[in-house]
């Protein structure tokens, strides 16, 4: 999990850590080194805690696609009340889902 100190704090970017970076313990320390190279290269960033929860790329891939629409339109609702402006992952499989399924096909 992220230090504290990137928990909701207001920015214009939200940083999706996403399950492959949160869950498999050889990669999780990459979402604290996201955080740092984006706030070293000044991008303030900003985090769901947690209430981020799935991006749905299981849900896609298994043929869910009700569920996987329901789940986008929270994860959508949730993204524009946090009011940021870009969404950055380091989660392959979130990159996926934003970038090609939730534009595309849901």
């Amino acid at each position: 999990m992220l230090p504290e100190k990137f928990l909701r704090e207001p920015a214009n970017t939200l940083y999706w850590a996403g399950c492959n970076t949160v869950l498999r313990s050889g990669v999780r320390h990459t979402a604290t080194a996201t955080v740092e190279v984006l706030n070293s290269g000044g991008v303030d960033v900003m985090t769901l805690g947690g209430e981020e929860g799935c991006c749905g790329f299981s849900l896609v891939v298994g043929g869910f696609l009700e569920e996987a629409k329901r789940n986008a339109q929270q994860i959508m609702r949730a993204i524009d009340q946090a009011g940021v402006k870009r969404l950055v992952t380091s989660c392959s499989g979130c990159y996926e889902t934003f970038k090609a399924f939730y534009p595309n096909r849901l």
